[in-house]
């Protein structure tokens, strides 16, 4: 790395000299900002470059660990990691998550979910309830969009 900043991305300004990117991550970091959406559009307007990419991960609440015991026995239980981590401000769908790069300056956004290699059990299942729980077993969502206009 050439230069490292270190600091609150979400409230401070960002250096003068940051300039823009082919590619932004945003990896297991929005659910913990306030406004996940202001630094997503900050990111794509200031710095991210036309035809860069911008990349995010977030974890699916939908997911049958986090349903199964709220719907079953009414707990609802924070942890130190996982969907329901403690440290979450935010907690996202893969509908909510495909919302968090639907910008005007980007391309339609395109969505992994990571754990559904063929021949692995979750494929197997997904493809055994022909994709009726595919929103259940996705444990976190890999969205990401192109720059496809100029601010």
């Amino acid at each position: 790395m050439d230069q490292v900043y270190c600091q609150d991305f979400e409230h401070a300004p960002a250096p003068k000299d940051l300039g823009t990117f082919d590619l932004i991550l945003c990896l297991d970091v929005l659910e913990h900002f306030v406004d996940p959406w202001r630094a997503v559009d900050r990111l794509v307007r200031d710095h991210l470059a036309l035809g860069g990419t911008i990349l995010l991960s977030v974890p699916n609440v939908r997911h049958y660990s986090v349903l199964l015991p709220l719907v079953l026995q009414g707990r609802w239980e924070y942890s130190d990691h996982g969907p329901l981590d403690r440290t979450h401000l935010r907690f996202f769908t893969y509908a909510s998550a495909m919302q968090l790069l639907r910008h005007p300056l980007l391309s339609a956004p395109r969505c992994l979910r990571p754990g559904f290699a063929p021949g692995s059990r979750k494929a197997l299942f997904d493809n055994l309830t022909l994709g009726c729980l595919r929103e259940f077993l996705a444990f976190h969502y890999l969205v990401s969009a192109v720059k496809s206009r100029e601010s």
